[in-house]
């Protein structure tokens, strides 16, 4: 139910958003449109005044009538100047700040489980469609108040006339209500087949996408592709079009009911004049004056599109703008530690993901030291990605603890705790940036150093300096041959550069490797693994820092001073890689598997 304290916020947020982006350009349209509104049906009134004077032979009501036709003219000629300058402007601003806002809202939220609910997605991809349109809600809401404002200008007028024709204007009306609950219709399936505009985003991604255009051009997956696309698009347009078959019948007659009102109006004010009580002025001014009314009856059609539209994208808006609230009110703020002192720590610690049959952690208690190396082993699925993003405050566990010296991770800020960490993820970042900036995202907040000499130790910790010496500009260069004079890297490049990247922090509090090495040769791997063992070192001398290594590759986890075993969401071994090889268990059996393949 929509309370009015809902209804306040949405307002205020309608408000901003129809002002934010260029207020001042968004007040003169306002201004230059009112003003219009007003002048432009008394300029047609004028036509009529200097008709009636010419065969009443009055020179004063001619006057009259020629001030409010210049009036007319001139208000005219500055909106036909000032309207397409304001709107080339605005429309260009809103479009930058409506994506902006939408951007900021979907990236700020500390947590990612939004990106994992269906129904967020949804959400989130119809505010995506409808960034464009929230960002220039200014021009929509002038060209709307301009509409209301002439409704009741057109109304004094036609009363002048005669008291009967002001009720053209409440007529106009209807086409709007009908228009607008045909929109309503539509936007509920819309709505409802959200879902398959984004099925259709993501198989023009997978088309358009370089690195995976080269396996859709080999398997010839085109026709299969578009196939696909077709048949969530088809699904979604028929809901559509079985809104329209239910809403288009109303909508046609009341525009049929509006036009018949037109030509009744037009034969009544005929046959006055014929009986002399209306004047061959007010007969012109109700042949001009019947366009404009019918324009209205569009301008209120429009107005009833735009509310029920607009309406609903800043409920969209302010529903995950709460949503937003709600995780940030569930979430510490309390500041992360200078260093740690005894570790952290896991109790009872579960996990599941929203829809999932099973939980991907069960009752998970750790204890990872100070300034510790740990590995984390097991299979897909085994529960080692979602431990590593709980570890770093990207979800909140559905049970047990996450302590950091004794202090719940929930009650740090998780804006302070993401500063504080470091992080290379299987899944990394390509960003199609200059180099610099690729690898500078790092860390964007300290600035002990120049960021130049702070990128260059960083890639050369990551044993990417030959990688970046191949690019033309070096640092400056260009990634990505999607832009002009860019450098498309390989998979290991790429992972250099990743690496790189989550060197730029030298002293975090936590340091996660997940799968950090997975594009490289096996040189390659000894290079930069014995760089980060070494960084390793290095944080938990400064920091008492912890780093957890996630990987497949034993010799990769060999040089933990740890080894945790995962197996189904559980912890089924915790040791030293010799203790795991004695004991026989599953780590054994991983490891004799993986070496049995090299021999």
């Amino acid at each position: 139910m929509t309370t009015g304290a809902t209804v306040a916020r949405r307002l205020r947020l309608w408000i901003v958003f129809g002002f934010a982006p260029a207020p001042w350009l968004t007040a003169l349209g306002l201004l230059v449109g009112m003003a219009a509104a007003v002048l432009l049906p008394l300029a047609t009134l004028g036509v009529g005044r200097v008709v009636d004077g010419l065969t009443g032979d009055d020179p004063a009501l001619v006057t009259s009538g020629l001030w409010l036709v210049a009036l007319g003219i001139v208000t005219g000629v500055l909106q036909a100047v000032t309207a397409p300058l304001v709107w080339f402007f605005v429309d260009d601003l809103g479009e930058r700040y409506g994506h902006a806002r939408v951007l900021r809202l979907v990236s700020g939220i500390p947590t990612v489980t939004h990106h994992e609910r269906s129904d967020m997605a949804d959400r989130v991809a119809l505010l995506r469609r409808d960034a464009r349109s929230l960002g220039n809600a200014g021009q929509r809401a002038s060209a709307g108040l301009a509409t209301i404002v002439a409704c009741a200008t057109l109304s004094g007028v036609l009363a002048s006339i005669s008291w009967w024709l002001v009720l053209l204007v409440p007529a106009a009306l209807l086409p709007a209500w009908a228009a607008g609950r045909s929109i309503r219709a539509r936007l509920a399936a819309e709505r409802e087949f959200a879902w398959a505009a984004r099925a259709a985003d993501r198989l023009l991604d997978i088309a358009r996408d370089p690195a995976t255009a080269i396996e859709v051009r080999c398997s010839g997956a085109t026709s299969t592709l578009v196939d696909a696309q077709d048949d969530v698009l088809g699904e979604r347009m028929a809901a559509v079009a079985a809104s329209a078959r239910r809403t288009r019948p109303l909508a046609v007659g009341t525009r049929l009911l509006w036009i018949a009102l037109l030509a009744t109006a037009l034969v009544a004010v005929f046959g006055a004049v014929r009986t002399g009580s209306v004047g061959v002025g007010s007969l012109v001014v109700v042949v001009l004056l019947l366009p404009q009314v019918d324009d209205l009856s569009h301008g209120l059609q429009q107005l009833a599109g735009y509310v029920v539209r607009t309406s609903q994208q800043v409920a969209r808006f302010d529903e995950l703008e709460r949503y937003a609230v709600a995780v940030a009110s569930r979430t510490g703020h309390a500041p992360a530690p200078d260093r740690l002192t005894t570790g952290i720590e896991l109790r009872g610690v579960g996990f599941s993901y929203p829809d999932a049959a099973e939980p991907s952690l069960h009752d998970v208690t750790l204890r990872l030291d100070a300034g510790s190396v740990v590995a984390l082993v097991g299979e897909n699925g085994a529960g080692k990605t979602t431990l590593v993003r709980l570890l770093a405050h990207l979800r909140e566990p559905t049970s047990g603890t996450v302590l950091v010296d004794g202090l719940p991770l929930a009650e740090i800020d998780p804006d302070e705790w993401h500063r504080r960490i470091s992080a290379v993820f299987q899944d990394h970042l390509d960003p199609h940036v200059l180099v610099h900036e690729a690898v500078g995202i790092g860390d964007l907040e300290r600035a002990e150093l120049p960021r130049g000499e702070r990128v260059d130790a960083a890639l050369e910790h990551a044993d990417a300096t030959a990688v970046v010496d191949g690019i033309p500009g070096g640092r400056a260069g260009q990634l990505g041959r999607q832009f002009a004079g860019g450098t498309d890297l390989s998979g290991g490049q790429w992972q250099r550069l990743a690496i790189a990247r989550g060197a730029m922090r030298p002293a975090p509090l936590l340091l996660l490797l997940d799968e950090p090495s997975s594009a490289l040769d096996p040189e390659a791997e000894h290079r930069i693994l014995g760089g980060q063992v070494a960084r390793a070192r290095d944080v938990a001398t400064a920091t008492g820092g912890i780093t957890l290594i996630v990987s497949h590759r034993m010799s990769t986890v060999r040089a933990a001073d740890r080894v945790i075993v995962l197996h189904a969401g559980r912890v089924v071994e915790d040791g030293t890689h010799e203790q795991l090889l004695t004991a026989g268990g599953r780590y054994a059996e991983l490891f004799e598997l993986q070496a049995s393949s090299y021999r």
